[in-house]
């Protein structure tokens, strides 16, 4: 399934035929380089790997409540029908709503991960790309990564409220 999903998000971006970068103009006029552009879309298609590490991290035993917590709600939050990024503007700008939530979620699942839970080549290797990536994504959609950095710390600290209004489509606004 991951695998489909990554092929379709190939195929978005080939299709684009430049409505991405029309968006990325719309939002941050000038700044809306053919690079940042590329890292943006490289983020979008790291997603469905984001979510098979999260799986990976979420489904072991040894894994603390904390990280499987985290796993839980970016699971639900992927195949929730009420998903409201996947709604917004145009399609390539919904995904790319739905890739910082994986990326965040993912690094703050790796640098909570306790030392008895293996840490491969691979991990390092997307922790290093999310870090990166991200930081394009909160230039582009600064009020989007916001909510989503105020959703994760909520759920950290065992607030729910701010989850269930990243989920409720009434709730973002453009």
């Amino acid at each position: 399934m991951l695998r489909a999903m990554k092929e379709q998000l190939i195929h978005l971006i080939k299709e684009d035929r430049g409505q991405f970068k029309t968006l990325l103009n719309q939002r941050i006029g000038s700044r809306a380089s053919d690079d940042l552009e590329q890292r943006l879309k490289k983020i979008i298609v790291l997603t469905p790997d984001l979510i098979a590490r999260i799986y990976y991290f979420w489904s072991r035993s040894r894994t603390s409540s904390k990280t499987k917590i985290l796993g839980g709600y970016i699971l639900t939050t992927l195949y929730s029908p009420l998903d409201s990024y996947a709604q917004r503007d145009q399609i390539l700008v919904g995904y790319l709503s739905s890739a910082y939530l994986v990326a965040k979620f993912y690094t703050t699942i790796i640098d909570n991960v306790e030392e008895r839970v293996l840490i491969t080549n691979e991990d390092l290797v997307l922790y290093d790309n999310s870090k990166f990536l991200k930081k394009a994504v909160r230039e582009v959609m600064p009020q989007e990564a916001l909510k989503t950095d105020l959703v994760l710390e909520n759920i950290l600290q065992g607030h729910e409220s701010l989850y269930f209004d990243l989920i409720n489509p009434a709730d973002i606004k453009g």
